[in-house]
């Protein structure tokens, strides 16, 4: 269920970003920004749904690990 909803709100970001890079065709400098912007979250958010799991078991585990040994 938690992949579903990432998913879907790196797709709303990515869409939300790409109207603005659309819209963005006077100012060169914003559409370019923009266009970083958007290529940075398109390369950076899969990456971050594939990592995700493994930290949030390291998380799991260091908190666990912590609250038993005390």
């Amino acid at each position: 269920m938690a992949y579903i909803t990432v998913g879907f709100a790196i797709f709303i970001i990515n869409l939300l970003i790409g109207l603005s890079v659309l819209r963005a065709k006077k100012n060169s400098a914003l559409k370019a920004s923009f266009m970083f912007l958007w290529i940075c979250i398109l390369v950076i958010s899969p990456l971050l749904v594939l990592i995700a799991p493994y930290l949030y078991f390291i998380a799991y585990c260091s908190v666990f690990t912590c609250h038993f040994a005390s």
